[in-house]
């Protein structure tokens, strides 16, 4: 049994409506995650960071970015192991050396005692 022309069309019509609400649904979805992880998950991270927050000393091991927002990857230990975490730097103090930090230079970080992945500069860098 063959399809006509018009039968054909339909059908094509049909998968492009499934497609389409298929694409609003996934759209949809992504949103709303992209919500909770900047809305829900984010500001959970930072109330633990407040609540649970032990401080420590922690070393540039490397920098990258530019001018004005630099990102500097520090290196701090916690019960015997050691945590590298990347942390966006930006000067606290105007009065600081307004020197930009290198390698090397250490700083106070805070942080979370339940999960020492998540930590930010407490004091600035000082060589």
């Amino acid at each position: 049994m063959k399809m006509t022309e018009l039968e054909k069309k339909e059908i094509e019509r049909i998968q492009a409506k499934i497609m389409n609400t298929a694409a609003i649904i996934l759209g949809c979805a992504g949103i709303i995650f992209v919500m909770w992880i900047y809305c829900i998950k984010g500001p959970d991270i930072d109330r633990s960071l407040r609540e649970h927050a032990k401080y420590t000393t922690a070393y540039i091991s490397g920098i990258a970015g530019r001018p004005g927002r630099v990102s500097v990857f520090l290196i701090y230990k916690h019960d015997g192991k050691i945590y590298k975490r990347g942390v966006g730097y930006y000067p606290r103090i105007e009065t600081f050396s307004m020197k930009p930090p290198r390698e090397g230079d250490s700083c106070i970080v805070a942080y979370d005692s339940l999960n020492p992945r998540y930590c930010t500069i407490y004091k600035d860098f000082r060589r």
